[in-house]
């Protein structure tokens, strides 16, 4: 009797031991569910539009500035890091004063879009400063810091 004890006892650890891996098993792939879904869908950054011909009208009408930012579809360090250096008070506040209509516009890595070939963008992430027109004012490629984007591509004079 000891010994059927025993082995229900053993049966019985292993059977919990396997619930505990598979919900192991099953969190970790959630996890990574979770963490593809949030990189596809795209960077955003709060207050920024997403429809460039709107913003294109809406500039023109209003007589204002538009910042335009290029971003992969797929989120990378580089636009993360671009769009912390955007979200800092005195940048926000600098587009706020400047009356920028800002507008971010997600391309395919291949940069091969009417919309790319348009604006030549050839780098990912890049920024443009467009007047009310649409005509490129100043542009930056790559990352470009916190202080710079207000500094020197905000306040670009020809």
């Amino acid at each position: 009797m000891s010994e059927e004890n025993n082995q229900a006892s053993t049966s019985g650890k292993c059977g919990k031991e396997q619930w505990i891996k598979r919900g192991l098993i099953l969190l970790l792939v959630v996890a990574m569910v979770g963490v593809y879904l949030y990189q596809r869908r795209g960077l955003t950054i709060r207050g920024w539009g997403e429809d460039l011909p709107a913003a294109l009208s809406q500039a023109k009408a209003e007589n204002r500035p538009l910042v335009v930012m290029f971003v992969n579809k797929m989120q990378t360090p580089t636009a993360r890091t671009l769009r912390g250096h955007i979200a800092k008070p005195g940048n926000q506040k600098a587009l706020k004063e400047g009356r920028y209509i800002t507008v971010i516009v997600p391309l395919d890595n291949s940069l091969d879009s009417d919309l790319a070939l348009k604006y030549k963008v050839k780098i990912l992430p890049t920024l443009l400063l467009l007047g009310p027109d649409g005509v490129e004012l100043n542009r930056a490629t790559g990352n470009i810091g916190e202080v710079p984007f207000r500094a020197t591509f905000l306040n670009y004079s020809p």
